[in-house]
């Protein structure tokens, strides 16, 4: 009979540089999500004037939203699609559920379901 398989040291040479490699791409990741979320939003801040009716300010809102979901998380997305909304006044002239209203159709933004698009 054999004696027991002999098995790499967790110290081993490999292991290491596949630990090391999956640390740096855990943190390399979320600064592009950050610019990504960041350039999107600074961009759609210029085209959310109070002239536009608010309907198609909340389908401007979801068509980016939805565009965003696979490159960052989606609190992530939300939290900075709520602070664009309060910053441009369309909560407020959505009525006292504004910030409801849009957190539920952001949402469904995020989950590839949007409404409008039909």
């Amino acid at each position: 009979m054999q004696g027991p398989v002999k098995r790499p040291d967790r110290g081993h040479a490999r292991y290491e540089a596949i630990g090391e490699a999956s640390k740096a791409n855990k943190f390399a990741e979320p600064e592009a999500e950050t610019d990504i979320v960041v350039e999107i939003t600074a961009h759609l801040a210029s085209e959310l004037c109070r002239d536009i009716p608010g309907a198609t300010r909340i389908k401007m809102l979801c068509a980016r939203a939805e565009a965003l979901r696979h490159t960052a998380p989606h609190d992530r997305i939300t939290q900075a699609f709520l602070d664009l909304a309060k910053q441009s006044n369309l909560i407020a002239d959505l009525g006292p559920h504004g910030d409801k209203d849009l957190r539920h159709v952001l949402d469904w933004a995020l989950r590839g379901r949007v409404p409008f698009a039909h």
